[in-house]
């Protein structure tokens, strides 16, 4: 079993952007970190042709888990993403979407603190706080992230006072949390992982987050140590944070690199 792997869940229309993403760790994987990507069965022959075999791994998502609902895209990938740990590869592993790429050089000392323990992205993403009241005149604190935290530190019984962002992408999860939350929360209350998101989306009208119930159940739990660490990557939510960034130079590959391993260009606008 490894100790960590990078893995990115993707699908056709993302297929070349899982190129872009994966000759990026090609170029900068100086620990050779293995690498396994997943999508849908139907689309096994488009990536195969478009991305090739080499240096590699390629799975189905059925193979990582069944979905019984039928949800949309974000929705879905969510509940795979959450179960590479069925697969029984890895201790731990780095879930890097599609539309990321890196621009640094990265071993595994950068993500895993010790031996055993990788780091957990948690701040308080102030950055996005700052430029959502820019952009849009939001109130970061009273937007829908800011509830579905509240609404998932009901269900396990937490309380704090400070909203963490356990992201942005891409996101470091430990497969011994993941098999924690099912073997003594899913399994004891006789539900799996999709169904409780389909229940967190429904019974209380927020959309179900992932790296929220990650980092909120371990926070309650306390199952491995918890040493935070910031973003590895500087993530671009919108055209707008892209557009002045890129006017005041604060978009500058070689600025950038001081602080991230990568860039995330969110694809719904990119």
């Amino acid at each position: 079993m490894h100790k960590i792997v990078l893995y990115n869940k993707s699908f056709s229309r993302d297929v070349n952007r899982s190129k872009k993403m994966l000759n990026s760790i090609f170029e900068h994987n100086i620990d050779d970190i293995p690498i396994y990507i997943s999508c849908p069965n139907i689309d096994l022959e488009l990536f195969k042709n478009t991305l090739g075999t080499d240096g590699y791994t390629l799975v189905a998502d059925e193979e990582i888990y069944q979905l019984k609902s039928n949800l949309d895209g974000w929705r879905s990938q969510q509940i795979v993403k959450s179960n590479l740990h069925k697969l029984n590869i890895t201790e731990n592993y780095l879930c890097v979407d599609s539309d990321a790429f890196f621009i640094n050089k990265f071993r595994v000392s950068d993500f895993m603190a010790n031996d055993d323990t990788p780091y957990v992205v948690m701040n308080e993403n102030k950055e996005v706080q700052q430029y959502e009241k820019l952009f849009f005149g939001r109130n970061y604190r009273e937007n829908g992230y800011t509830d579905a935290v509240k609404k998932y530190r009901n269900v396990f019984g937490t309380n704090y006072s400070h909203v963490w962002d356990y992201g942005p992408p891409p996101y470091l999860w430990s497969c011994k949390v993941w098999k924690h939350f099912e073997d003594s929360y899913l399994n004891k209350n006789n539900i799996d992982f999709e169904q409780f998101q389909i229940h967190m989306q429904n019974n209380f009208n927020i959309f179900m987050r992932e790296a929220v119930t990650y980092g909120e159940y371990l926070l309650a739990t306390r199952v491995m140590d918890m040493i935070p660490i910031g973003p590895f990557f500087k993530f671009y939510h919108w055209k707008e944070m892209y557009e002045y960034e890129s006017k005041t130079g604060l978009y500058d590959i070689e600025k950038l690199k001081e602080n991230y391993l990568g860039i995330v260009m969110q694809s719904n606008w990119s």
